[in-house]
């Protein structure tokens, strides 16, 4: 259990921010009525998504001598970032309109993190099997 705690992608607190402001639960620490409260809450999402995706990339490279977590890890962001595309277009069908920037800006970011690891994966298993040179 406590692995699986581990390989959940970091940027599940991105995720979190975002719907508690879409919800209107921040209003109160940033000014929503003007345009420099949601280029500040941009601001903050693009630093917290900088972090979390450096702290996965190192987490996917700590992982990689253990063989399969990095391919664990690879799938958990995977599927996360599959839950966030079929959010978005539950989102389309339910209301008409696309996501909000912060939110496609989190989606661009997990499918970063999703080919990193990815790539990650592959140049670890083909230096385990000694392929290619």
């Amino acid at each position: 259990m406590k692995l699986l705690l581990n390989l959940i992608p970091l940027n599940v607190l991105a995720l979190l921010l975002i719907l508690l402001q879409e919800r209107g639960f921040l209003d109160h620490f940033f000014n929503s009525s003007s345009k420099c409260g949601d280029y500040k809450f941009l601001a903050i999402i693009a630093g917290l998504l900088l972090m979390t995706l450096s702290w996965e990339l190192v987490k996917a490279t700590m992982l990689a001598p253990k063989g399969s977590g990095s391919w664990l890890d690879f799938f958990m962001s995977f599927a996360f970032v599959v839950g966030l595309i079929m959010f978005a277009v539950f989102e389309y069908a339910q209301s008409g309109k696309v996501p909000s920037a912060p939110y496609l800006l989190l989606t661009e970011a997990q499918l970063l993190d999703v080919m990193v690891g990815f790539v990650l994966a592959i140049s670890n298993a083909r230096r385990d099997l000694n392929l290619g040179g």
